[in-house]
């Protein structure tokens, strides 16, 4: 199977618009409107049957990586740009011929002209982020990206970071065994330490989106209870049972 090396994200009103791009015939800002003689709309409504999803934008996440599947070694593709509307007929590439981006070094999230730490919680490694954090006193914000599925050590290794003392964070429903349909709240969800005068104090914003999904969107809520924070973003994926 073909397809063409463009990465994809959703506009406000569901569209699909090209966010990275190793074409020279579609340039990065595009917004799809057909694909092989379809339009976008059309193709998801093909694939609505049978992909499971809780939301619209979840729907169109999955969509997205089959939207220029094909066998063929061209494929037609209608796009704007600005004012433009316009088709172009692009070779195909194959899977193995994609490249993928580097992943940035430890010292590319300190953004020290604005003294904030931007933190991909879904790249960024164990020891990169114990480096980072030790030295976030300095730092006047946090950016925490959830929008890929966070790595399983970030929510425990910022608890000793985010929080002042102990918190709690959510309550966890429990079904009755005893009188079924029934539900309870059972166990409750604390982040932090007992007393912690050396938590970060600046600003910090939760990035979201429709790939922020299942351990993610937990580690946005625990994230969210620490002191000036605030949620970023749009719908997330609802895979939690949040």
């Amino acid at each position: 199977m073909r397809g063409l090396p463009l990465g994809l994200t959703q506009t406000v009103d569901g569209k699909f618009a090209v966010r990275s791009t190793w074409l020279q015939e579609i340039e990065r800002g595009s917004v799809i409107l057909r694909v092989k003689g379809k339009t976008v709309e059309e193709i998801v409504e093909e694939y609505r049957p049978i992909i499971p999803a809780s939301n619209e934008r979840t729907l169109l996440r999955d969509v997205a990586p089959k939207l220029f599947l094909t066998p063929d070694k061209e494929i037609s593709v209608r796009v704007k740009f600005d004012d433009r509307v316009y088709n172009k007929k692009v070779p195909t590439q194959t899977f193995t011929m994609r490249k993928e981006m580097e992943r940035k070094k430890p010292e590319e999230y300190f953004l020290s002209t604005r003294g904030i730490i931007y933190i991909n919680m879904g790249e960024i490694q164990s020891n990169e982020l114990e480096q980072l954090m030790r030295n976030s006193a300095q730092a006047k914000g946090l950016i925490l990206d959830l929008r890929k599925y966070p790595k399983g050590f970030t929510k425990d290794m910022m608890e000793k970071y985010l929080y002042p003392q102990l918190t709690p964070y959510m309550w966890f429903s429990m079904n009755s065994k005893k009188y079924p349909g029934n539900y309870f709240l059972d166990i409750k969800g604390d982040v932090g330490m007992k007393e912690n005068p050396d938590y970060f104090k600046g600003k910090i914003a939760i990035l979201v989106n429709e790939g922020t999904q299942s351990f993610g969107e937990l580690s946005a809520i625990a994230f969210r209870v620490a002191p000036r924070s605030a949620v970023i973003g749009t719908q997330t994926a609802g895979a939690n049972g949040i």
